[in-house]
């Protein structure tokens, strides 16, 4: 994926400009190329409804198991290709429009794993913690809260309750 700056200014100010569940489609088709490349097939307005809805869309993850290092078991919720294609866009999107502390290696582009460790290298204790359904900890009403506040500034009209 090769987005230059000026795409990333174009997808600023879309962002900025979003007024409508329209919108929304139209910025989210705009960056898709990016990802998919330039044959890939538009979302639209119906598909977005559909997998942002819960009421509507009741099976949008897969679950199953792995083993952790324990020997225990951790359970993954995996979304479900037409679902997993809007969260790869969005992340896209939100990345241009955010820019995390300096010290953030997690899901940042560019950094991995190894930033995070060269970090600690010279310490003598690293204190490495696993947070107990982290992810389902975050609710939806808190969600919408974070995309009100900057830099994402999204107004309370922008979308409905749902989220749509």
């Amino acid at each position: 994926m090769n987005i230059g700056k000026s795409d990333i200014e174009i997808i600023k100010i879309m962002f900025a400009e979003m007024q409508t569940k329209q919108d929304l489609v139209k910025l989210l088709n705009f960056v898709k190329p990016f990802v998919y490349g330039k044959n890939s097939k538009p979302f639209e307005l119906k598909q977005i409804t559909w997998y942002s809805n819960p009421s509507l869309c009741k099976d949008r993850y897969k679950s199953f198991s792995i083993v952790k290092k324990s020997g225990s078991q951790r359970t993954i919720h995996a979304p479900k290709n037409g679902l997993k294609s809007i969260q790869k866009v969005l992340a896209v999107v939100l990345q241009c429009v955010f820019t995390p502390h300096y010290t953030a290696t997690g899901f940042v582009p560019g950094k991995s794993i190894l930033n995070n460790a060269n970090i600690h290298l010279s310490n003598r204790y690293v204190y490495n913690i696993d947070l107990k359904d982290f992810f389902h900890s975050i609710d939806q009403a808190r969600f919408w809260k974070c995309l009100q506040l900057k830099p994402f500034s999204l107004v309370d009209n922008t979308f409905d309750e749902n989220g749509m």
